[in-house]
């Protein structure tokens, strides 16, 4: 019988470690998949669509997150501050991603609003 429960612990312990590097491989591989996408965004509709399937209440990193309660206080120490820096990681990203298109609408707007300050102007009206 106490054969059976270390058996079963061991099992279990087994069964997590193998979540646990399972869930590893599949943050980094994620994480590199959504920096290749956040990199091709050109507009702001698909920078918040991006946003919220990768870092919303139902990404990947977010189940990751919910997962970790699952997990003994060692495999916590260990995975917490990877997903915290990949979540920062891509939460960097973004916000970059955001400020470059605010940029390039900035200028498109200065490119098209070009006006000839060399032209006479209307007269005011008295």
């Amino acid at each position: 019988m106490h054969q059976d429960k270390t058996l079963a612990r061991y099992t279990q312990k087994s069964r997590i470690r193998a979540d646990l590097l399972e869930t590893k491989i599949m943050i980094h591989n994620s994480y590199n998949e959504h920096i290749t996408e956040i990199e091709s965004i050109t507009t702001r509709e698909q920078l918040q669509e991006r946003h919220t399937k990768h870092l919303g209440k139902n990404s990947p990193i977010q189940e990751a997150f919910k997962g970790i309660s699952n997990m003994s206080p060692e495999e916590k120490k260990d995975m917490g501050p990877k997903l915290a820096e990949a979540k920062k990681a891509l939460t960097s990203s973004y916000e970059t991603k955001d400020n470059e298109i605010s940029t390039e609408e900035i200028n498109q707007k200065l490119n098209d609003d070009i006006v000839d300050i060399t032209l006479p102007t209307k007269p005011l009206p008295k």
